[in-house]
């Protein structure tokens, strides 16, 4: 096993596609927001002219959000 497997890391775009199950070109299109906000797409950094995904980043991010809209639909308040 590799450090990239057990950090959950995912190198360049087609392997970030791929495990996101998105195409390239959606992987390129949100990677070019992180221009105007860093935060809009979690765990990708750009390292070297390569892009790279912490996947346990991405995904705690995403339940996060799942939570956050879940809880709103319940009419709960979220901290």
């Amino acid at each position: 096993m590799s450090d990239d497997d057990s950090l959950n890391l995912k190198w360049g775009v087609p392997a970030i596609a791929k495990a996101l199950r998105r195409t390239t070109r959606a992987v390129y299109h949100m990677a070019e927001k992180l221009k105007v906000d860093p935060d809009a797409f979690p765990g990708l950094k750009k390292i070297g002219g390569t892009y790279c995904l912490n996947l346990d980043v991405f995904e705690g991010a995403m339940r996060g959000e799942q939570d956050r809209v879940i809880s709103q639909s319940e009419g709960k308040e979220q901290p």
